[in-house]
């Protein structure tokens, strides 16, 4: 699974080796500090370096994740495998894989926006800082994540959304019970993740804790939402919960859509910011009045795959599925199906010119309007 958008995985790349143990102050203060460090960098993190407010998007929310975890590799350092990571020892915010953990040469002033003591990617101090980054937080509040206790409970993976903040308990007294908080203390809390994205049969979350060093820097996992217990890297065991403290916006935009491209972001799953319609009532209420027209076609193009691929590549040529990788991203496992109506019809278009001289070609193109 991609990590990072090329854009930002580009600024990583490009900037992972900034900064070592001994030099990262001075480092940063050549660069005229923090705020100008950032502003170099450019992409996510110019962009939400000064964000002020509450997310209340899908996009906002990812790319601040962006934010957040491209700075965590930016910054960290690792020298037995290359990759970066953050974590708050008592000593230093980075981290190095010695039995203490510790990088000599002190602190840098900020990161995130938050003080010192909070710059980490220690499970719950990751998602705070993110939650504090999102608008969230006013400040860093560790007790949002340590005691669960706080917001909607959520106990089926079928219900979870973008934001959900989801926990982990070791439970080896046996007393774990999502639905009475007194049993979240007894119960040894050991993990919190937060939700990323949502497909229709998987959970993307953002893990900010050892896992993300283990695995070189990898902090998105894919988790099934079938199957026993919270599954994939987090195993077969159910004791785990979420909550639901915020919402971002869910719900698709219907500007500049037509009916067919709702229909295919209904069949997608997702819009191009991964925003969903949803399924059964909560999709006749999110369409309102266009659900009947929407879902008719639906219907239709499912009826065989070249209605379906006709519609999708007409979806792509009206611009309506970006470009590159976002468009890879966001079409999936129908990506190929555009692409292949797209070859054809560029095969088409060359066997027709090829079947006229270039006089003929010019005068084709007069007819049909093209420049």
């Amino acid at each position: 699974m991609q990590q990072f958008s090329a854009e930002t995985q580009k600024i990583i790349d490009n900037h992972k080796a900034d900064f070592n143990c001994t030099n990262y102050i001075s480092k940063l203060n050549s660069y005229g500090g923090y705020n100008a460090y950032i502003d170099l960098l450019g992409g996510v993190f110019k962009k939400y370096r000064n964000f002020k407010g509450k997310v209340s998007t899908v996009q906002q929310f990812k790319e601040i994740a962006e934010y957040v975890w491209g700075l965590y590799h930016i910054y960290g350092f690792d020298y037995f495998n290359g990759v970066t990571y953050v974590r708050w020892t008592g000593g230093s915010p980075f981290y190095v894989n010695d039995k203490r953990g510790r990088c000599n040469g002190g602190k840098i002033d900020d990161l995130c926006g938050l003080s010192s003591k909070d710059k980490t990617t220690c499970c719950n101090w990751a998602i705070d800082t993110f939650l504090f980054k999102l608008g969230i937080l006013p400040n860093g509040n560790q007790k949002y994540c340590t005691q669960a206790s706080y917001g909607k409970l959520i106990t089926d993976k079928n219900d979870l959304q973008i934001g959900d903040i989801v926990h982990f308990y070791r439970d080896q007294k046996g007393v774990f019970n999502p639905n009475d908080t007194s049993t979240y203390g007894k119960s040894g809390w050991h993990h919190v993740v937060i939700v990323w994205d949502v497909t229709p049969t998987s959970i993307i979350v953002a893990d900010g804790g050892s896992r993300m060093q283990r695995n070189k820097g990898k902090w998105l996992y894919e988790v099934p939402k079938s199957g026993k217990g919270f599954g994939g890297d987090y195993g077969t065991s159910d004791k785990w919960l979420a909550r639901r403290i915020f919402s971002v916006n869910t719900i698709p935009s219907k500007e500049n859509k037509t009916i067919d491209d709702m229909a295919i972001e209904v069949i997608l799953g997702h819009d191009i910011n991964g925003a969903s319609w949803g399924s059964g009532e909560t999709r006749k209420v999110n369409l309102g009045k266009d659900y009947d027209a929407v879902q008719n076609r639906v219907n239709e193009m499912l009826k065989t795959e070249e209605i379906f691929q006709k519609a999708l590549v007409r979806h792509v040529l009206t611009g309506k599925a970006s470009s590159g990788t976002k468009r890879e991203e966001y079409l999936g496992d129908k990506y190929q199906l555009a692409q292949d109506g797209i070859n054809k019809i560029n095969t088409a278009v060359k066997d027709f010119y090829a079947s006229f001289d270039d006089e003929w070609c010019e005068l084709v193109k007069m007819f049909m309007g093209i420049k």
